[in-house]
């Protein structure tokens, strides 16, 4: 029953990519075990292991559920704090985790992603600036115009002119 049960939980979490292998390896080294003591040691290994391919797992499910939280919520006022309470986290510790796993602090994340957001607006459409910066989360404008010139090395005026709008 617990082999089985293990077997299940190792190709669940797909701690190794043969599974079958890693299974038999560990029979074995069970069977190796002569006392109680190299038993409790094998398996305190193998549970760290096992742990740890947990932990993997939570970590792609945590940026994902941010990323998609941000994708969906980007005009809104967005918080540390609010994100960091999505995935259960003390903010402080999410500010380092999240620019440990993408490489980037989540306000430069969402300042792109808006902007990124902002582009399609500006190009197909007759919206003023300030209504495209206010469609995209930027309560200012003046805000809004020095961010997109830090990205995109032009204001949105310019852009909109090199990409067909008036």
């Amino acid at each position: 029953m617990f082999a089985s049960s293990l077997r299940g939980d190792m190709e669940k979490y797909q701690l190794t990519n043969d599974s079958d292998e890693h299974y038999n390896q560990f029979v074995r080294d069970i069977q190796k075990c002569n006392t109680f003591r190299q038993l409790k040691h094998l398996f305190l290994n193998y549970y760290r292991e096992f742990i740890r391919a947990c932990c993997e797992d939570s970590t792609d499910t945590d940026i994902a559920r941010i990323k998609h939280y941000l994708e969906t919520h980007y005009q809104e006022e967005i918080t540390l704090k609010h994100l960091a309470d999505i995935v259960y986290m003390n903010p402080s510790y999410f500010s380092y985790y999240f620019k440990k796993c993408t490489g980037e602090n989540y306000k430069t994340y969402l300042t792109k992603l808006r902007l990124k957001k902002s582009l399609p607006l500006l190009a197909g459409t007759d919206l003023k600036i300030y209504q495209v910066a206010e469609e995209v989360g930027y309560k200012n404008v003046k805000r809004y115009t020095n961010a997109f010139k830090n990205e995109y090395h032009c204001s949105p005026v310019e852009y909109r002119e090199r990409n067909g709008q008036l």
